[in-house]
């Protein structure tokens, strides 16, 4: 297995943002300022922690074969990296470029047991065996299965304890008792302000030194998809004008690779996909013709 010093000098950040995908990698510079303990396994696993709506376990390595392998606690269950994992490739080399020693792993450290002592990486491979990933539609017909066996009681329990542990899945769940409440006036004021937050923020990035402040707007984003699933593109319009218009004043007084201008893009294009759909979209047909 190569060394830590090896795998960086080979890696370059135009390969990581090949491997990542160009979304996770710019999410991914948005918590470089969020990794602490840097550290590193006897095998040469990178480990640290990475503040997120809670603190993550996150761990990366390169196998026999060249390919970075790695885990997080995090719930992101997408394919491909998750931004922690990013993050901390992003740190990493930042230490090795500065000449710095990341510092070996000491047992009797909190991170150590989050990480080296959950199993060898060869072991744990040889327990999953061929399992299918916990999305795969094998898998999700054992949990259907399995959820099948609850009653109504045991599902709300378990439904609240995850809410409990994690805030994702809690702001998720608001949202949908929102939506079939009627609650839209609530839920479109909370993204107003909302999306007010993020673009009052300064956006900026140092590609040297590799830190900075870059919004995240992966929240909004999700959100203005979930109005229009749900047949509230008037709505979806309506934030669309805010943010179309405190994200362009973001937009140019940021300095950050275009990082802000991507985010808020992805967003409006939500926005044009709602058009049709929207009680706009009669009077806008007239116009055309």
């Amino acid at each position: 297995m190569k060394t830590i010093h090896a795998v960086f000098k080979e890696l370059s950040l135009a390969d990581l943002r090949d491997w990542a995908g160009n979304k996770i990698y710019n999410r991914g510079k948005e918590y470089i300022t969020q990794v602490s303990h840097l550290s590193r396994c006897e095998d040469g696993t990178l480990a640290a922690w990475v503040n997120g709506n809670d603190q993550y376990a996150t761990t990366v390595r390169q196998d026999e074969a060249q390919e970075f392998e790695y885990i997080c606690t995090c719930p992101y269950d997408g394919w491909g990296p998750c931004k922690h994992v990013v993050a901390l490739l992003l740190v990493a080399a930042e230490y090795l470029r500065q000449n710095k020693k990341i510092p070996l792993l000491k047992p009797e450290d909190s991170l150590y047991e989050a990480v080296c002592l959950a199993g060898d990486w060869q072991d744990e491979e040889d327990d999953l065996g061929d399992e299918a990933p916990a999305s795969s539609p094998q898998a999700l017909c054992r949990l259907e299965a399995f959820l099948n066996t609850k009653t109504r009681d045991d599902l709300q329990n378990m439904l609240l304890d995850l809410a409990e542990d994690f805030p994702e899945l809690a702001k998720h769940l608001h949202t949908m008792a929102n939506l079939d409440g009627g609650r839209i006036d609530e839920l479109v004021h909370s993204l107003r302000v909302e999306i007010r937050q993020l673009t009052s923020e300064e956006s900026w990035y140092d590609p040297w030194q590799r830190t900075g402040n870059l919004p995240d707007y992966s929240h909004v984003e999700a959100q203005l998809l979930t109005l229009f699933v749900k047949g509230h593109a008037d709505a979806v319009l309506d934030l669309g004008e805010t943010l179309w218009k405190y994200g362009n004043e973001q937009v140019a007084e940021s300095n950050d690779d275009g990082a802000s201008a991507d985010a808020i893009a992805a967003c409006l294009a939500l926005v044009v996909r709602a058009l049709p759909f929207s009680s706009l979209a009669d009077s806008t047909t007239a116009l055309v013709h």
